[in-house]
């Protein structure tokens, strides 16, 4: 479920100059670089406000529009800066703000006093928690679904959800809303001191394909949803463990942040190679058979 605004592109608008439409450092944008700052609004990138987005805003260009996308469990920042970015946008370009619903019957573009007048904070906490309800039911009745967070995926699912709630106690729409907000953002800024591993895709001769998360010893590090966890001791010595069997180790053992993923605290040495050991390592199932590290 998604809420668009959109604008016709009279004019090209650099992702740095809607950046800097913001005060400094306010507003950021994921997985920026120079080039892409440089580089004119074209492919989607989500701009985001530190320590306080879940999800971010979707900002690019479909068939010569300029598009703001805001997604389900998004944070009312979130919500309230998608209509800054539209506002922003609009005085760059200068023209008019076309939101998808539009509060007024039978106008369709609003000029920017207009568009703040309509769209504000008190709309932004008036809809923030659209669609809400109907995810407790896909919840309850699929399973565990997967948000796309402003840096990383967040998994949210009936075990998370049964701490909210209990057959005495159903809590409110507005109240599920929070607790995931919560565990959403808190999954996209984890402390600087917290060890968070690459995805790495391998494909074999046959051309299967399988991916991998590497941990290692001596930090505190996130344990993301991957298909395999490769415990790495050194060059030589290492351990590949599906995830499936990891996890549960993870759930008696460490820190649980949503339902696939947790924080591991530092092991030293020995306490790595003990672990290690629990999942084979040092038998015919311990890993000296595959360089695995030559497809980084």
């Amino acid at each position: 479920m998604s809420y668009y605004i959109e604008k016709e592109k009279n004019k090209t608008v650099k992702y740095e100059e809607l950046l800097n439409s913001f005060p400094k450092n306010e507003v950021l944008i994921a997985y920026s670089s120079e080039e892409m700052l440089k580089s004119e609004i074209n492919k989607y990138y989500k701009f985001l406000i530190p320590g306080k987005s879940s999800r971010g805003v979707q900002v690019g260009l479909s068939e010569n529009r300029f598009e703001i996308i805001i997604n389900v469990f998004c944070s009312k920042e979130d919500y309230f800066l998608a209509t800054k970015i539209a506002t922003n946008l609009s005085e760059l370009t200068q023209s008019k703000i076309e939101p998808e619903q539009s509060p007024v019957d039978d106008q369709e573009k609003f000029s920017i006093d207009d568009f703040k007048i309509h769209f504000n904070q008190k709309w932004a906490e008036e809809n923030c928690m659209t669609g809400i309800s109907a995810f407790r039911h896909i919840i309850k009745e699929k399973g565990t679904i997967t948000i796309s967070g402003c840096y990383r995926n967040v998994f949210l699912g009936k075990e998370l959800l049964s701490r909210y709630e209990n057959e005495e106690t159903t809590i409110s729409d507005e109240e599920l809303y929070e607790k995931f907000i919560h565990r959403i953002r808190m999954m996209q800024f984890l402390p600087n001191n917290i060890y968070i591993p690459n995805e790495y895709e391998v494909t074999e001769k046959d051309e299967s394909k399988w991916s991998y998360i590497t941990l290692t010893y001596d930090t505190e590090q996130l344990v993301t949803k991957s298909e395999f966890v490769i415990l790495h001791l050194s060059k030589e010595e290492y351990l590949k463990i599906p995830f499936e069997k990891f996890q549960e180790y993870c759930k008696e053992k460490f820190s649980r942040l949503d339902e696939e993923q947790y924080i591991m605290p530092p092991h030293n040495k020995n306490e790595f190679i003990k672990l290690m050991k629990r999942f084979g390592y040092g038998n015919q199932e311990g890993g000296k058979n595959k360089k695995w590290w030559k497809v980084w």
